[in-house]
């Protein structure tokens, strides 16, 4: 389970937003806190499917420089490897259940445009 904190702490809030979110975290209601919560996992998932499309272009890059070799499973590789850092930087312990959750909270919230 994701903890609030966590997940606010993960997201990429500028410093103007994260100190005004950590001087009234105890007077949030449950309804911001859902919005909040929406919010940073919106955030979350835009930088994650950023990262996936830039390390997806790199590796084609080297392959089309012949630095390495075409795998077909590129894509899901990177995105287990990024999906693994955001379950420890969310506190998790990685395990295939936490990892789904991370995933399917991702896919959610995935922007149209990505």
């Amino acid at each position: 389970m994701i903890s609030f904190q966590t997940l606010l702490n993960v997201a990429p809030f500028n410093a103007e937003t994260r100190a005004k979110l950590d001087l009234n975290m105890s007077s949030l209601s449950e309804d911001q806190k859902l919005k909040l919560t929406q919010i940073a996992w919106s955030m979350i998932s835009a930088l994650y499917q950023a990262k996936l499309n830039k390390e997806f272009e790199l590796e084609l890059l080297d392959v089309r420089e012949g630095k390495k070799q075409y795998d077909e499973n590129i894509r899901e590789k990177i995105e287990g490897k990024l999906l693994h850092e955001l379950a420890q930087k969310l506190e998790l312990s990685g395990t295939e259940e936490e990892i789904e959750e991370v995933k399917k909270s991702i896919e959610q919230f995935k922007t149209s445009s990505s």
